[in-house]
C-alpha cells in the first residue's frame, strides 16, 4: 500500500491506518481497522515513522492469517463439540512445541519480522508477556480467540466462547508465555536449549461431536451463547443476566414453545422488578419481587429505559435464532415495547452538595482507607487521621474545578502535564478521546495547584498514568474509570446524610454531575464558547483551534481562574 493510503491526518496529528482482514481480526480484539498515532504534525516525519509501524502491523496480520481451519461457531449445523480435558492439554502442548519450532526456524534464517526496540509492537508484546506471566487473562482481549485458534490448528475445534477454554486458561497462558520467552531468546541470538527433549506422542483421537439436536429443543441460554459468540456484545455478563431472569420466569421452556402470551406475562412482572444493588443472585426472578414487596414496600423499580434494554436484547437473540431457522417464529417482535422517551437529565451538584461532598472523611481523613493490598477499603465513612491522596481523592476535585469527563482525567498520563509560560496544563491534543472536539489544552485551575496536584502528578513514575492504581486498557479509554464510577455510586449512598437525598439523589446525581456543576458555574461568568473549550464540548476541531501555545492560552487560563465554588471547604494540606 502507498503512504497516503495508510497514513491519515486526524485533527492535527498523523496516524497509521490499516484495514484488518476478517481472518486476522482475532489478533486485534475483533477490530476491522487499526489506528496508530505517529505523534507528529509533520508529514515528512510521519512518513519516516510510519514505515516500521506499518511493517510490524502487516507482519502481525500475516501471522494471524495463518490458520488451518476457521473457528466454528456453534449453530444448528455445527453443534458445539465435547472436548476431553486430556485432548485439550495435549493440543496445547503440541501447539507450544510447533510455535517455538516455527519461531526458531524463522530467527535462525533471519526471516522473522523485525521491529524497533521501543516501537508500539515491542511495547504491545512486552505488555502481553507480563499479563501472561501473572495470568491476567482479562487484560488480553485477544486471549480466547488466540486460544481457540491454537486448538483449531491442532485438530480440536473450539470457538472462543466454548466453556472449556476458561477452565484451561492458565494452561494456555503458561504455554503462550513459554513461546514468548523462547522468541525473546531467539531474537537475541540465543539458540541453545532447543529443541527440547522430545515429547511422547501427544496425538489425541478426534473429538466427539455432540449429536445434532432437533431445532425445537433449543433453549434460551443456548441461543444466547450462540448469539454472544457471533456478535460479541460489549457487556456480555450484564446482558446474560437479562436472559437468566427470563429463564427463571419461564422455567427454561424451549424457545419454540414460547409465545407472546408468555412474554406478556413476563413484561408485567418485569415492571415490578426492583432497582437494587443488593446481591439477589441466589433468588429466582419472582422470589426477588416477592421479597421486596414484603420487606421494602415502595421500593424503587427498574426504569422504563432499563427494561427496554432487556427487550431490545431479547429481540436480537430471537431474531438471530429465527434467521438461522433454529426456531419457527419470533414472538418478541409482537410484544416489543416502544422505545421510551429521553432519559431524565442529570442534575448538577449544587452548592450544598459541594459543601457536603468535600467535607466527608474521604477528603479530610478517615479511620481507615486502604486494605493490606493497598486497595480502597470501604467508603471512608468514619472520621480519623488517615488521608490518602490518590485517584479516589483527586478525581472528584479535578472534575468539579475543570468540568472534564471522568475518563479524560482517569486516563491522563504524567507526560501530558506540561508548562506553557508560567502555567501548568494538560496537553490532550494528541489523545484518542471521546471525539475530535475533546482534543485540547486544559489549564490546571489555581485551586488544584494550591492543593498540591502538580506535586502529586510529578511524584508518579514518568511515562506512566497519573493514577496507576486504576485499571488501564490501551484499547478502551473508559476502562480506567468504569470501576471507579460504580464505587462512586456506592460511596455517595454510604456518605449521604439521608438516603436518596442531597448528593445521593438516584439516577439524576452521578459523577457526571460535576461536569454540569462546572458548566452552570461558568454560565454568565465566562463566554460560552470558552467554557465549551475548557470542558471539551468544543476543542481544536472548531473554535478551540485559536487557543494554543501563544497568547491565546492566557485567555483559557484567565477564564478557568474565574470559576469558583464558594462552598468548597478548606482541605487539609
Amino acid at each position: 500500500m502507498t503512504f497516503m493510503q495508510n497514513v491519515m491526518l486526524r485533527g492535527s496529528t498523523y496516524y497509521v491506518v490499516l484495514n484488518i482482514p476478517p481472518v486476522a481480526r482475532h489478533a486485534f480484539a475483533g477490530k476491522n481497522q487499526v489506528w496508530k498515532s505517529l505523534r507528529t504534525k509533520d508529514k515528512t516525519e510521519a512518513r519516516n515513522r510510519a514505515v516500521p509501524i506499518l511493517a510490524a502491523l502487516e507482519a502481525q496480520v500475516k501471522a494471524a492469517s495463518v490458520r488451518v481451519a476457521p473457528t466454528p461457531l456453534p449453530s444448528a449445523v455445527h453443534q458445539r463439540i465435547i472436548i476431553p480435558r486430556d485432548h485439550a492439554l495435549a493440543a496445547i502442548e503440541r501447539w507450544r512445541i510447533a510455535s517455538v519450532q516455527r519461531a526458531y526456524d524463522e530467527h535462525w534464517n533471519d526471516a522473522a519480522p523485525a521491529f524497533a526496540k521501543f516501537s508500539d509492537e515491542a511495547v504491545r508484546l512486552s505488555d502481553i508477556r507480563y499479563k501472561l506471566s501473572v495470568h491476567d487473562i482479562d487484560g488480553i482481549p485477544s486471549f480466547y480467540p488466540a486460544f481457540s485458534d491454537a486448538l483449531n490448528t491442532q485438530g480440536v475445534g473450539a470457538d472462543p466462547a466454548h466453556p472449556v477454554l476458561p477452565k484451561l486458561a492458565s494452561a494456555f497462558a503458561d504455554a503462550w508465555a513459554n513461546v514468548e520467552r523462547h522468541i525473546e531468546r531467539f531474537r537475541g541470538g540465543d539458540f541453545e536449549h532447543w529443541p527440547e527433549t522430545a515429547v511422547e506422542d501427544a496425538t489425541a483421537p478426534a473429538p466427539v461431536a455432540v449429536p445434532k439436536a432437533p431445532a425445537n429443543t433449543l433453549r434460551i441460554m443456548e441461543a444466547f451463547e450462540q448469539w454472544n459468540a457471533s456478535e460479541q456484545p460489549k457487556e456480555p455478563e450484564r446482558v446474560r443476566a437479562y436472559f437468566k431472569l427470563l429463564v427463571s420466569f419461564l422455567n427454561d421452556k424451549p424457545m419454540a414453545e414460547i409465545d407472546h402470551q408468555d412474554l406478556d406475562r413476563f413484561k408485567l412482572e418485569l415492571r415490578k422488578y426492583p432497582f437494587t444493588k443488593k446481591d439477589v443472585s441466589k433468588l429466582g426472578f419472582l422470589e426477588v419481587i416477592a421479597k421486596f414487596e414484603r420487606d421494602e414496600p415502595g421500593y424503587p423499580r427498574l426504569s422504563e429505559t432499563t427494561t427496554y434494554g432487556y427487550w431490545r436484547h431479547f429481540n436480537m437473540v430471537w431474531t438471530f435464532a429465527h434467521g438461522r431457522q433454529l426456531i419457527p417464529f419470533n414472538p418478541v417482535s409482537v410484544v416489543m415495547p416502544k422505545k421510551p422517551a429521553a432519559a431524565i437529565k442529570r442534575k448538577p451538584y449544587d452548592a450544598d452538595d459541594v459543601a457536603a461532598i468535600f467535607s466527608t472523611p474521604l477528603f479530610h481523613g478517615a479511620s481507615k482507607m486502604l486494605d493490606r493490598k493497598g486497595g480502597r477499603y470501604g467508603y471512608a465513612k468514619e472520621r480519623g487521621g488517615v488521608l490518602v491522596k490518590d485517584a479516589y481523592y483527586w478525581l472528584p476535585i479535578f472534575a468539579l474545578w475543570h468540568g472534564v469527563r471522568m475518563e479524560e482525567i482517569g486516563g491522563a498520563r504524567v507526560s501530558e502535564l506540561i508548562k506553557i509560560g508560567d502555567r501548568w496544563a494538560f496537553d490532550w491534543t494528541d489523545r484518542d478521546l471521546k471525539n475530535e472536539s475533546s482534543a485540547r489544552f486544559v489549564p490546571i485551575h489555581k485551586k488544584l495547584i494550591e492543593l498540591g496536584f502538580i506535586e502529586y502528578v510529578q511524584s508518579q513514575p514518568k511515562g506512566g498514568f497519573i493514577f496507576p492504581e486504576l485499571p488501564h486498557d490501551p484499547n478502551d479509554e473508559e476502562a480506567a474509570t468504569k470501576q471507579f464510577s460504580k464505587w462512586w455510586g456506592f460511596w455517595t449512598a454510604a456518605n449521604a446524610k439521608v438516603k436518596g437525598q442531597g448528593f445521593d439523589e438516584p439516577k439524576v446525581k452521578v459523577f457526571h454531575s460535576f461536569r454540569h456543576s462546572f458548566k452552570r458555574q461558568a454560565r454568565g461568568i465566562i463566554q460560552e464558547n470558552i467554557s465549551d473549550i475548557l470542558s471539551g464540548h468544543k476543542g481544536i476541531a472548531s473554535e478551540g483551534r485559536k487557543y494554543g501555545y501563544g497568547a491565546e492560552f492566557d485567555v483559557l487560563v484567565e477564564a478557568i481562574d474565574m470559576i469558583d465554588f464558594p462552598t468548597f471547604p478548606v482541605l487539609p494540606g
